[in-house]
């Protein structure tokens, strides 16, 4: 089996309950998935932000980056 990681959170396949492949090898496990869908219904809901904890505030500030990054 080969080594495939989540290309945001590093999770290995077997860590995971779904790893989607995309283009060039990048990869994005359901995990992430979900807490993109997450941040977009933030931003689109007008509600403030809750508070985020710390563990979460670091894959959110790093997904934010990842997100700006991204060509459009």
């Amino acid at each position: 089996m080969h080594n495939i990681r989540c290309s945001f959170c590093g999770k290995r396949q077997d860590q995971v309950k779904k790893l989607i492949g995309g283009p060039a090898h990048i990869f994005i496990c359901d995990e992430c998935v979900a807490l993109c869908r997450e941040i977009i219904d933030e931003e689109f809901s007008g509600m403030p932000r809750p508070e985020p904890t710390p563990r979460r505030s670091s894959w959110l500030d790093r997904l934010r980056r990842m997100a700006i990054a991204l060509p459009r």
